[in-house]
């Protein structure tokens, strides 16, 4: 074949077990829910401390299934027991996604005082949902026909989350406490700051999941347990699930 000559004509009769994709036709639209409780106090040295609650809730998300999924895993021959079983696996885009979050907030706010001023946030927080969004992970469901066992953790669930930025004007310039006299002192080393950010967080987690089908083809086989994360976290391996 030359590109002179294009390329043969598609013979859909050809394709073996096709896949499809579909979308449902009384698809729902999506809604997100938020509420809070929020407590604030003013501690000495011009410090605001802010803990509250803060809690959400996604319904109808979109998100895959496959419409013709073996219904009972089994031995034998996965197309003879497909629902249509001249087709392969259906990419179906269905609006039945759930997702949950609550979270513990903790912030300390000072405003500029004495040359420093800072923001400090802290969060222990829940993320859940029953499928994970299209964009990313393995988005289809181990078994379609049973939905609720999807419900679980979130792929970006971050248990803990700690971040504070903060800005230091470093006393030295007129005015400050030391060298404060000389207009030379003053032009080269008034005026400078000291700042940054520090973040600590957990690393996030991955699937983890069987390229051997042991259930029946289109049944993604999942390990039942694992406590770590790819990164440089720790150690990895097996025994580790």
């Amino acid at each position: 074949m030359t590109v002179a000559s294009g390329f043969p004509a598609l013979n859909v009769n050809q394709a073996e077990f096709p896949g499809v994709t579909s979308a449902d036709r009384r698809a729902h639209t999506p809604y997100f829910q938020q509420w809070n409780l929020t407590i604030q106090r003013e501690l000495p040295g011009t410090i605001l401390l802010e803990t509250g609650y803060v809690g959400s809730k996604a319904t109808h998300l979109q998100v895959l299934t496959d419409r013709n999924q073996v219904p009972i895993p089994g031995p034998g021959d996965v197309q003879e027991r497909r629902p249509y079983p001249l087709y392969g696996s259906f990419a179906s885009i269905e609006n039945h996604g759930n997702s949950t979050y609550h979270s513990f907030q903790l912030k300390a706010t000072k405003r500029l005082s004495k040359g420093i001023s800072f923001l400090s946030a802290f969060t222990l927080s829940k993320a859940i949902n029953d499928q994970p969004e299209i964009c990313c992970s393995f988005p289809w469901p181990q078994n379609t026909y049973d939905l609720r066992s999807e419900k679980g953790l979130s792929d970006f669930d971050q248990r803990l989350r700690w971040v504070t930025s903060f800005d230091y004007q470093l006393p030295m310039r007129k005015g400050r406490p030391y060298l404060n006299s000389g207009r030379t002192v003053d032009l080269v080393l008034g005026g400078w700051h000291l700042g940054g950010i520090v973040r600590s967080l957990p690393c996030v987690s991955s699937w983890v999941f069987s390229s051997e089908e042991f259930l029946a083809p289109a049944y993604k086989s999942r390990i039942e347990y694992f406590g770590f994360c790819f990164s440089a976290c720790g150690p990895h391996g097996t025994r580790f699930w």
